[in-house]
């Protein structure tokens, strides 16, 4: 047990006007991106925090971008790496997966690498990592929870025959699952929800808050294909936080939000202010709870956790070709058209959604499904190599961070919490990359969106395997365990 030592750290890393050109001439006209012509209602930021005992340093950075390809992490966590001495394991890149912020897609991997703003992005967030670690000063840390309950929901709803017969328009669907873009649907299910606030606090010597770390469980999504570029709901917060506490540097970390929405989804970025204000003022309420320590016991371990798939059946992809041409041409004739498929193939398209877009919405699908056939026509070799991330965990005293590069459900995040053997536990996704959805094994088994189509578009050689779940829990445990006992010298 050593003296505690902490550093921040904040940086603008919003995109010029002609990254972005740049960015759109790059991924194409079937690129999500876009040029935002709104504007910039609130500068895109991140945050750095370091720390050090005796033993142990930890860098933990948080972005306010949707994700970072593990190119990139790995590329920014190499340099920091080297020029500060420490682990790599040491290192974490960290985003909200904000939905109003550019995202390093498309598939020409190499001229992403040598866009102008993925080389500033890099340079900017490395001088912010040295700036952190010469600012490391004497402190003291400590964790508390708070829970706000009227911002966040579960978005999965089964359709079984108890679900109100107003939430789904036939009865082919049950047996499927709703992806409930309406808060009402999602809080009316009574599905699994954690509303934990997870809140550290970081002193400096002379007991002044100089950094606080908040967690909570939901997507960043309440402005979708909007005009202007923010932080969403998680960027106001930190914002506010830091208004309140001047000198204050606000690090977000994303939960478990597989299966967790803000309310509202297809909102306004004044909708997320408010949110993300309601989120804030939970932080500041607790914040003085917070027991300080000045000796501190840090720990920063990780390990390698390759995510598994399964294939698609030939039904499963028969089914969707045949259930997607059926939508298109009901779409010619009933331009609100919103479902397709039956029983666990069900896809609720969001609402609101004009014709172009939805047909725009469901193309993917056709075409991951039609070339799939084709090539099992021609007896082609199919591959289900594991996609292989990282994961992590960063511990100061009773305090653990668990880093992940999934969209974990509500339901894996409370699990780790419970078998965790710190007393403050947070799950954190969007940890040096993103690979998406892992549900639980029991919701498998109702489709829909997150387990049958999300992987095809983004062109997975398959579903993800539900055991996932059940593998990350026993690994984050062994971790954990393995921290209570050692620490990772620098």
């Amino acid at each position: 047990m050593g003296t505690f030592m902490a550093g921040t750290a904040s940086v603008d890393i919003t995109p010029y006007r002609e990254e972005l050109k740049e960015f759109v001439e790059i991924c194409g006209s079937d690129s999500n991106s876009t040029l935002f012509p709104g504007g910039v209602i609130r500068p895109l930021m991140a945050k750095v925090l370091a720390t050090r005992t005796e033993n142990t340093a930890i860098i933990l950075i948080s972005i306010d971008h949707h994700s970072t390809p593990d190119w990139l992490s790995g590329e920014i966590r190499r340099i920091i790496s080297g020029k500060l001495g420490i682990g790599v394991e040491a290192v974490s890149v960290c985003t909200s997966q904000n939905h109003s912020a550019p995202m390093w897609a498309g598939p020409d991997t190499d001229r992403m690498k040598t866009w102008k703003y993925t080389v500033r992005f890099i340079e900017l967030i490395v001088n912010a990592a040295e700036g952190a670690w010469r600012d490391l000063r004497p402190a003291s840390i400590g964790t508390t929870i708070g829970y706000c309950h009227d911002i966040s929901y579960n978005d999965s709803v089964p359709i079984t025959s108890e679900t109100p017969v107003k939430y789904y328009p036939d009865s082919k669907h049950i047996g499927g699952m709703i992806f409930a873009r309406n808060h009402i649907i999602g809080r009316s299910s009574g599905r699994p929800f954690d509303p934990e606030v997870g809140v550290v606090r970081i002193d400096d010597a002379d007991n002044n808050p100089m950094a606080v770390i908040f967690n909570f469980s939901a997507h960043p999504a309440t402005c979708i294909n909007g005009e202007y570029i923010h932080g969403d709901f998680v960027g106001f917060a930190a914002d506010r936080i830091e208004s309140e506490l001047p000198g204050v540097t606000a690090l977000f970390l994303q939960g478990s939000l597989g299966n967790a929405q803000i309310i509202p989804i297809f909102g306004t970025w004044q909708d997320a202010r408010r949110t993300g204000e309601k989120l804030a003022d939970e932080v500041l309420r607790v914040l003085p709870d917070a027991v300080m320590a000045q000796k501190v016991v840090s720990s920063a371990v990780s390990e390698v956790f390759p995510v598994r798939f399964i294939p698609y059946t030939t039904e499963c992809l028969k089914r969707y070709v045949e259930y997607v041409n059926e939508y298109l041409k009901e779409l010619e004739i009933n331009n609100d058209a919103e479902w397709l498929g039956e029983g666990p193939y069900t896809l609720d398209l969001p609402p609101g959604y004009t014709p172009d877009k939805k047909r725009e919405y469901v193309a993917p699908i056709l075409k991951y499904c039609e070339k799939k056939l084709a090539g099992r026509e021609r007896n082609e070799p199919e591959s289900l190599e594991p996609r292989v991330t990282e994961i992590q965990v960063f511990r100061w005293n009773e305090t653990a961070l668990c880093m992940h590069a999934l969209e974990m459900y509500y339901q894996t995040g409370l699990e780790i919490k419970r078998i965790s053997p710190s007393r403050y536990t947070f799950p954190t996704g969007n940890a040096n990359m993103l690979v998406g959805y892992v549900m639980p094994e029991e919701e498998f088994q109702y489709g829909g969106y997150m387990a049958f189509t999300s992987p095809m578009y983004n062109n997975l050689p398959g579903m993800w395997d539900p055991g996932n779940c059940k593998r990350i829990i026993e690994r984050f445990k062994d971790l954990m365990l393995k921290i209570v006992e050692t620490e990772v010298p620098i």
